[in-house]
């Protein structure tokens, strides 16, 4: 992350603000990795530097965060881009985009070696943050190409917490950032 990145979000909430204080939703509870980066502009005194008192506060999604901006409860959120371009073109929602990932790091994880197939997904629980979250929706792209739809597996919405339950046995399937794929000793 550079400050100039970061400076381009700030001014979108500088000219979105009526007032000098600002309210940023971000993704995941505990936060995930996309997300630090505001908390650590907020502890390095990035906003104040640009005249705003952000309050930083955290959903269990980037698409409940989008929601709360849409109602107004927040000045602006970092939301996976395919639940903003939905609420774009479905509902018609003034929404503006910052920052995005050129390329998403979503993978489709099994926590069973044996398991690989698309049919092995099938009626099975699934990981994902949240039903209509950027990680349901990176699962509806694995699909597509096996021929299976959403409908056709069982959503398990963890907030940022699939890895946690694919290491305690709770689930066999999630969808995972890179960074979140557990490692662990096979028996």
């Amino acid at each position: 992350m550079t400050k100039t990145v970061f400076c381009a979000l700030l001014l979108l909430a500088a000219e979105t603000s009526a007032a000098d204080k600002i309210t940023v939703a971000v993704p995941g509870i505990p936060p995930v990795f996309s997300g630090l980066f505001v908390f650590v502009a907020q502890e390095e005194g990035f906003f104040k530097d640009q005249g705003l008192d952000a309050q930083v506060r955290p959903f269990d999604s980037g698409a409940a965060a989008a929601q709360a901006v849409v109602s107004g409860d927040v000045d602006l959120s970092l939301s996976p881009t395919a639940v903003i371009v939905r609420m774009v073109s479905n509902a018609g929602v003034d929404l503006v985009g910052v920052l995005g990932q050129e390329h998403p790091d979503w993978i489709l994880a099994s926590a069973e070696g044996q398991k690989r197939k698309c049919q092995d997904l099938k009626d099975q629980a699934v990981g994902v943050d949240s039903v209509g979250g950027a990680r349901a929706a990176a699962l509806a792209q694995f699909l597509r190409p096996c021929g299976l739809k959403v409908d056709q597996v069982k959503l398990v919405s963890l907030s940022s917490n699939v890895s946690a339950a694919m290491i305690a046995g709770q689930i066999k399937f999630g969808v995972l950032h890179t960074d979140d794929v557990p490692c662990w000793k096979s028996r």
